[in-house]
């Protein structure tokens, strides 16, 4: 009997030609996420506690059927108005760049640790934004370089602010970011709107499996 598995990139694929392919909000994108996977007969869970941390700290959606399959989410966005579908938008202009790719960066490091502890088969990080400064290769030098998300970069190992980093920068985030795994960042056209800051891109990093 051959196993069923979670296809995480028809998934999205699905969602973002759906009637709504765009988000109000990062809870938005995982609610709608979660019923597109449940549509195709998945059984989940929002903000599960996998008990695999020192205190609580919930993934954003955990599938239990027909596999156990652990998704972290980032939504951020530059301002963009406009109606979609018969939907209104008015998203917000989400700057610090370098917290995003931090907190994003931790969310991998989360997920190795739900496989690693025979809480999920496999882990996604996904991030989705409207903002090119993602995906863009930054310049050298910037106190945010380890954390960076550019197209093409190859990640792994100890990642950490440079000495240059501010300390408002890096409040409640001073630790150092280990991973076990090497993950190669491809991005992939999501969705777009031909106006201003409408076409939407995604990375997807696999974790495990």
């Amino acid at each position: 009997m051959i196993r069923k598995k979670v296809d995480i990139v028809s998934i999205v694929a699905a969602l973002a030609e759906s009637k709504r392919p765009i988000f109000h909000s990062e809870k938005d994108f995982q609610l709608h996420l979660g019923w597109e996977m449940k549509s195709r007969g998945c059984e989940v869970c929002l903000e599960y506690d996998p008990d695999c941390f020192d205190r609580n700290a919930a993934i954003d959606i955990l599938v239990v059927k027909p596999e156990k399959v652990a998704v972290e989410l980032k939504y951020k966005t530059r301002r963009f108005s406009g109606e979609i579908t018969g939907h209104r938008f008015d998203l917000k202009n989400h700057s610090a760049e370098d917290v995003s790719g931090y907190d994003f960066w931790k969310d991998v490091w989360r997920l190795e640790t739900v496989v690693q502890s025979s809480k999920a088969s496999i882990g996604y990080a996904i991030f989705l934004t409207n903002s090119p400064r993602y995906w863009r290769l930054a310049r050298e030098g910037t106190a945010d370089a380890d954390f960076r998300m550019n197209e093409g970069r190859a990640v792994s190992g100890r990642l950490a602010w440079s000495a240059a980093a501010g300390q408002g920068t890096t409040k409640g985030r001073e630790d150092p970011i280990v991973l076990s795994g090497r993950y190669g960042l491809h991005w992939a056209d999501y969705h777009n709107v031909p106006q201003a800051n409408g076409l939407f891109r995604y990375l997807l990093v696999a974790v495990g499996g």
